[in-house]
């Protein structure tokens, strides 16, 4: 079926300066055609293709990159009167030791996903559907640092159903889908491409059952004679001085052409009515006992309450929460809010800790410490959460204190969790990914290192003592180390894998520590774990089909957030990040980079409120929520599918991330 097109005539457009030599760019496009292959598969008929390619620009970053951007159109058309067929577009790779990037799928070879369904040890081969990427894209980086990648301009229809057809290997579509696939080969060192879309080896349905109970599928269409069809793609070569490096040349590449010029400004009317809606949150979930809190685990589409835990930090966001509804409630004037957000945080300082630490978690309707494993331990607690507790106080008795209005019991809490946590850090400055409350290790990863250097910053910058200066400095150098190798993994409790979380925390962490001590490394990992961080970010819209729920309320996918390699699905992620878009923007020498970071931050503003409830515009949800999965592709996390929210949802986390971006003065 498969025939492979060795020998392509393109036409060649070459834009040059009178400066550029016309030899010298033939002779790159030469190269790039000699590495290029077109397969076509026919199941009926058989189709033609032509090609054109044109260098379009050149990105240069000095010491960091130099890329190459060339143009290229694929038209195919059928030679019979009808047929079905795909194309499959690869490109050679001259590269020793490739490691490659699917935007928010793969990052270098997913080492720390190899349990995972994406993973080597699975396969060398992998194509995804684009609508699984940020950023619809691939690219490869040998040691040498040569650097390769394929970017398309994104899709923009599919009404493809998914959830019907997983019987189905191979799939014919009329012209209901214009979504691609991406992938790579290991073994062939290839990049690809396919038009329509397909997945290989499986098709990866859901992170709840991870067993491969799926075969791969393949995407054809159907072509009229004289109905051609066509696909436009770039071609990105050149040179970067390391993976992050390569990461930034593609984000900001893909930035400009699927992005550009466009600018957004946050609509404050929208603003208002978001502050308003997650007002309901706060009234109708609030919990008044020994242990107070907001009941995060809620029906997406009823409302109704489905798990009586009330969490202090991650999921569940209870102290960060309290916080926000004080915060509310000083900017909307109800007092009910600012007093339910005191009584929270009183309440968990007097009942809410064991050993100095705060419990991750409270049954309400056992009265005592969760115990729901691997989530939630009754003897243990994640380091995650016991940091983003601390945090959420310093930031609620922070923003009172600058009201005038004393919180020194806030104040004492955070410096003496602050204190007791210092303990629990390990002789390299790293922090284990979960502990039991006695000490030991109940989780070595070192993923806990992230969320600590915040927290002994602030502390150190309340106290002046230095044993927190130096304890942060000491987490920091892991930080910077993973950095360095672009390893960003195991933030989220329920992934433990290659994440967006752990980037940003990294960020967060090297852009304080720099603040604190001007020292250059941590300057380097703020540029680093930058463009680690906006890779999971979409660049572009997804198509829905006007059957689902996204087509019906018209929901744009860019500036949301990926999760993590395991999690493909996006959420509303962004609490301090917008902030700091915004302060990096300020310090940057060029203005255009200085302008797309200024810009991304308000789509990644927009985006998150654009998701919230509304009065006048439910989303199709209850009002007062944020629905916490929005499933853009066939994945469907076990229930629904792609256009739809999953009606199981841990929205206390949802809330406290759009209102911590409102409120992010106190980061």
């Amino acid at each position: 079926m498969s025939k492979i097109l060795h020998k392509i005539t393109p036409v060649l457009l070459l834009l040059c300066t009178p400066s550029c030599n016309v030899v010298g760019e033939v002779a790159k496009v030469a190269y790039v055609v000699e590495k290029m292959k077109i397969s076509k598969d026919e199941i009926y008929g058989r189709i033609g293709t032509k090609l054109t390619i044109e260098k379009t620009s050149s990105s240069e970053t000095p010491k960091r990159y130099y890329l190459d951007i060339y143009k290229v159109g694929v038209t195919f058309f059928s030679e019979t009167k009808t047929a079905v067929a795909r194309l499959v577009i690869s490109f050679d790779l001259d590269l020793e030791e490739p490691e490659f990037l699917l935007p928010s799928i793969w990052i270098k070879d997913n080492k720390f996903s190899q349990d995972k369904i994406y993973s080597t040890s699975v396969s060398k081969r992998w194509i995804v559907r684009e609508d699984r990427l940020s950023i619809p894209c691939v690219m490869a980086r040998g040691k040498n640092g040569e650097t390769f990648a394929l970017l398309k301009f994104s899709p923009t229809y599919d009404s493809s159903a998914g959830m019907d057809e997983d019987e189905k290997e191979e799939i014919i579509y009329k012209d209901s889908t214009d979504i691609s696939g991406f992938g790579f080969d290991y073994g062939n060192k290839k990049l690809i491409l396919t038009f329509p879309f397909e997945e290989y080896p499986v098709v990866y349905r859901r992170k709840i059952f991870t067993q491969m109970t799926q075969k791969g599928k393949k995407a054809f269409t159907f072509i009229e004679k004289g109905k051609d069809k066509s696909l436009e793609f770039f071609i990105i070569l050149g040179k970067t001085d390391s993976f992050s490096s390569a990461v930034e040349a593609i984000w900001k590449t893909a930035y400009d052409i699927l992005v550009g010029e466009n600018t957004l400004e946050i609509d404050d009317i929208l603003k208002e009515k978001v502050k308003k809606a997650l007002a309901l949150y706060f009234r109708n979930y609030f919990h008044q006992d020994k242990i107070s809190g907001f009941f995060p685990f809620v029906d997406t589409y009823e409302g109704k309450i489905t798990l009586m835990f009330l969490e202090a930090g991650f999921t569940g966001m209870v102290l960060m929460n309290a916080r926000n509804s004080i915060e509310l409630g000083r900017d909307l004037g109800d007092q009910e809010l600012v007093k339910m957000g005191e009584q929270i945080i009183d309440s968990w300082i007097d009942f809410g800790t064991k050993n100095g630490i705060f419990i991750d978690c409270w049954d309400v309707s056992r009265s005592s410490i969760c115990d729901l494993p691997p989530i939630f331990f009754r003897d243990s607690f994640f380091t995650r959460r016991a940091f983003e507790s601390l945090l959420a106080l310093y930031m609620a008795f922070s923003a009172e204190e600058k009201r005038g209005i004393s919180r020194e019991r806030w104040k004492k809490a955070f410096v003496d969790g602050a204190r007791n946590l210092l303990m629990f850090q390990r002789s390299d400055g790293s922090f284990a990914r979960r502990y039991s409350f006695d000490g030991g290790v109940e989780d070595s990863s070192p993923a806990g290192t992230l969320f600590a250097v915040p927290v002994f910053v602030k502390a150190f910058e309340l106290t002046g003592d230095q044993i927190f200066l130096s304890s942060a400095e000491k987490a920091g150098e892991i930080i910077v180390r993973f950095s360095d190798n672009f390893e960003y993994y195991g933030a989220t409790i329920d992934a433990n894998s290659e994440d967006k979380e752990a980037a940003m925390w990294a960020l967060y962490s090297c852009y304080l520590l720099f603040k604190s001590t001007k020292n250059e490394k941590y300057r380097r990992c703020v540029k680093n774990s930058l463009y680690a961080s906006l890779s999971w970010f979409f660049l572009w819209d997804v198509p829905f089909s006007q059957d689902q729920l996204f087509g019906k309320i018209k929901l744009r996918t860019k500036g949301l957030g990926a999760v993590s390699v395991e999690n493909n699905h996006l959420d509303v992620y962004s609490f301090f990040f917008v902030k700091i878009l915004k302060e990096i923007a300020k310090i940057q020498e060029d203005e255009h980079d200085r302008k797309r970071l200024e810009n991304m931050a308000e789509m990644i503003f927009h985006s998150i409120l654009s998701v919230v409830p509304v009065e006048g515009d439910s989303k199709g949800v209850k009002l007062g929520i944020v629905p916490e999965v929005i499933q853009q592709t066939w994945w469907d996390y076990g229930l629904y599918g792609k256009g739809s929210y999953a009606p199981l949802s841990a929205i206390g986390w949802t809330v406290a991330s759009i209102l911590s971006t409102i409120y992010a003065d106190e980061f």
